[in-house]
């Protein structure tokens, strides 16, 4: 289903090798499926930064923001995004351990104003205002949509750093 075009704000993670390249495509996979026609998506730099609520043995990832136009419904765009992690390697939720190591993870932040909620979706993102590995990157983009200073929530920051351009 269409709907009126809008700014989609996505977080991207990974940390299965090669990760910046794993990012690099699924960037690619979204400008092509989920952008407006032509559309580009503007990038944050890449932060590396520890897993949180993984496993043991977890390696560390690498994350991004990026912001696209977009005229797709919110479950489409999730539908798409789904089908962009499994072609890139990342074991079908039936199959995996809760927040198991990921060649990418593309997490659905905003869509504008827009707000939805179903079994499948929640937009805004719930929790992403209290995750420095998603507000870090999100600043770089999107700096009006973060608060001036970090929640008191975010305590991990400064174990965040940034590693350069995606």
């Amino acid at each position: 289903m269409k709907v009126e075009s809008d700014i989609l704000l996505l977080a991207l993670g990974s940390n299965i090798s090669p990760r910046r390249e794993h990012l690099h495509i699924a960037v690619q996979l979204v400008e092509e499926r989920i952008g407006c026609q032509g559309e580009k998506a503007t990038l944050s730099r890449l932060y590396e930064t520890p897993p949180v609520d993984c496993p043991d043995g977890s390696g560390p990832f690498l994350n991004a923001a990026l912001s696209i136009r977009t005229d797709l419904a919110p479950l489409a765009i999730l539908k798409i995004t789904q089908e962009i992690e499994l072609e890139l390697g990342r074991t079908p939720l039936a199959d995996r351990e809760r927040n198991a190591p990921r060649p990418v993870d593309l997490d659905l932040i905003l869509l504008g104003e827009q707000s939805h909620q179903c079994d499948k979706l929640t937009l805004p993102h719930p929790r992403w205002q209290e995750r420095a590995f998603v507000l870090l990157p999100v600043r770089d983009i999107l700096p009006e949509r973060v608060p001036a200073n970090l929640p008191e929530t975010v305590d991990d920051a400064a174990l965040i750093r940034c590693v350069g351009e995606l």
